[in-house]
């Protein structure tokens, strides 16, 4: 474990860390301006890329895969399995 995970320097302990500043008269942090995203350029012609949708692949797909490979699907696994040890 770092030291950062405990005390006032912990995630949960900002309040405890700007009372601190506070207290000592130390200045606030800087505020970050946000990121931007970087856009996606296309490897071809180098021009910027446009999202219109993701395409996920199908399930189906997989199955065929297996069939043609001869190897048997896996089914998860029963509630009866799971609770015995």
């Amino acid at each position: 474990m770092r030291l950062r995970h405990y005390g006032f320097l912990s995630a949960a302990a900002k309040h405890k860390l700007e009372r601190l500043r506070q207290i000592l008269g130390a200045a606030p942090p800087p505020i970050a301006p946000p990121m931007e995203v970087p856009k996606r350029t296309c490897p071809c012609c180098n021009k910027p890329m446009h999202l219109s949708r993701r395409v996920e692949a199908l399930p189906l797909w997989r199955d065929t895969l297996l069939q043609r490979l001869g190897i048997a699907a896996r089914a998860p696994p029963s509630s009866s399995t799971a609770t015995e040890t």
